[in-house]
């Protein structure tokens, strides 16, 4: 989070429980990473799911150390970064921020 926040991008967390996801308690989001490997039981398409159900309009950049997005998760993701690549992952969210008015 530091690299955004360093970048000027204002950050918020979620926590991700064994069943739900707590997010953070504001009107909209402009932009949510999933990490695609959870350590949780819920899967990466129960997070997307649920940041979907609570907030429609927020797009959603997929993080994995894979190579390449996972087709099960493609229907909720606009993008897709590599977690060890921390350039890329700022033109990603770059791009699919790029005239897109902020909702914060």
């Amino acid at each position: 989070m530091w690299i955004l926040e360093r970048e000027g991008y204002q950050c918020k967390t979620a926590v991700v429980n064994s069943t739900s996801v707590e997010l953070p308690v504001i009107n909209a989001m402009d932009l949510v990473l999933l990490d695609y490997r959870r350590s949780s039981s819920l899967t990466a398409i129960d997070v997307a799911e649920q940041v979907k159900s609570a907030l429609p309009e927020t797009s959603i950049v997929v993080l994995s150390e894979l190579a390449w997005m996972r087709d099960d998760i493609r229907a909720y993701a606009v993008a897709f970064a590599n977690k060890g690549e921390p350039k890329r992952l700022l033109d990603t969210i770059a791009a699919v921020l790029e005239g897109k008015p902020s909702r914060v």
